[in-house]
């Protein structure tokens, strides 16, 4: 019998100390990770005012789940030589795809330095446009 009161008692006082130790409000979660987006270049060759010359074709892949909406492209000659915009269309675009960043069947000068992509995205399902920094190094 002493034993069934021990039982009975130790019960009790764990019953009394999970509910008073508790907390009935989650902790909330831990803040998104920046995404990042790496990109690709496909080499190739276009058409420049009538001559053949080597082009990159550029692919972005994120590092998870993005809406990407357009990407601000600046070539590795500088601002000067231009920037180009492209419009993406808010495509969802997941980690194991690549996305073509030019229309088709054309391509971007091919010069030694670094591209730099200023991508705007969204999160599926979140509102909320911001802005992903991307870099190409060519050697």
């Amino acid at each position: 019998m002493k034993a069934f009161i021990r039982t009975v008692g130790l019960v009790l006082s764990l019953a009394v100390l999970s509910a008073c130790g508790g907390s009935s409000t989650p902790p909330p979660p831990p803040p998104p990770n920046n995404p990042t987006i790496t990109i690709f270049a496909l080499e190739t060759t276009g058409n420049f005012g009538g001559q053949i010359r080597p082009c990159l074709q550029f692919l972005a892949a994120p590092s998870e789940n993005l809406q990407l909406l357009s990407v601000n492209i600046t070539h590795a000659i500088g601002p000067s030589f231009g920037n180009f915009d492209v419009n993406l269309g808010g495509v969802l675009t997941i980690p194991s795809e690549r996305l073509a960043l030019q229309p088709p069947n054309t391509c971007y000068l091919k010069i030694s330095g670094q591209y730099r992509f200023t991508f705007t995205v969204t999160r599926p399902n979140a509102p909320t446009q911001f802005t992903v920094p991307a870099t190409y190094n060519q050697q």
